[in-house]
């Protein structure tokens, strides 16, 4: 165990000068969406217009049993005349998102969720039944001996993961998160910072993801998980257990 490192101290120092975060953008089959950012709004309409979902501020969603955990604070659906609004991504493809900074240690996590029912993503909160199904994680990494907040920080602030290849093609809400874990310690003070937008998934996949690898949110973290009741101070960041489902992979 390393009790303190390089990644732990820059943290620190920097939570001193802010505390919060946002994503700024989304870039995917090589187009760039620029994201509801709460402390400086920028024309939401603009070309291409925002997939990403408005969110009521740049602080955390604390109780895990609300509504707003599954995309934050008044995040709802975007549609056009009654079309949902999204952006072509092509399965197997990477997408890119940017945060605006980044001061507290934790895990990074990303969901996707089939938009169902009449009207897509477009009527699709997300936060009914079981949709959710994990397709990138990364808590303590072992080979840096970092956070992946560290490892965020590292990649000025840019986080990637691979859309499944083998996804069906369809409309798809996509929930990125950062676990800020300075007061996980106390149960229902752990901070979480969940963003959602809408994506089309273009390809000839033949995969639909099925129901025992799929969680609902709200549901899918408890308090007292060992990933979201943790004391950053006294435990070994090597213990760390990833909260929510394993990631899911496509079929061999």
């Amino acid at each position: 165990m390393r009790s303190l490192t390089i990644g732990s101290v820059i943290s620190s120092l920097v939570a001193g000068v802010f505390s919060h975060g946002h994503l700024v953008s989304v870039v995917m089959n090589s187009a760039s969406y620029t994201a509801f950012l709460p402390v400086a709004t920028p024309d939401f309409t603009r070309a291409p217009p925002s997939i990403v979902r408005r969110i009521g501020g740049d602080g955390p969603v604390l109780d895990i049993s609300s509504k707003d955990i599954t995309c934050n604070f008044n995040a709802e659906p975007i549609a056009d005349n009654g079309v949902s609004r999204t952006g072509p991504v092509t399965a197997g493809s990477k997408i890119d998102m940017i945060w605006n900074g980044w001061p507290h240690s934790g895990p990074i996590l990303t969901y996707m969720a089939k938009c169902s029912g009449d009207g897509g993503c477009g009527n699709f909160t997300g936060r009914e039944g079981n949709a959710w199904f994990k397709v990138d994680e990364m808590g303590w990494d072992a080979t840096t001996e970092a956070w992946a907040t560290q490892v965020l920080f590292d990649q000025k602030f840019r986080w990637t993961f691979t859309v499944p290849a083998c996804l069906t093609p369809g409309e798809y809400l996509v929930r990125h998160e950062i676990i800020a874990l300075s007061d996980c310690k106390t149960p229902g003070k752990c901070q979480f910072y969940p963003e959602c937008f809408q994506v089309k998934v273009l390809g000839s996949g033949t995969t639909d993801v099925e129901a025992a690898a799929r969680v609902g949110f709200p549901g899918a973290y408890k308090k007292d998980d060992p990933g979201i009741l943790w004391d950053t101070n006294s435990r070994n960041p090597e213990d760390y257990v990833m909260p929510g489902p394993k990631v899911w992979k496509c079929p061999a």
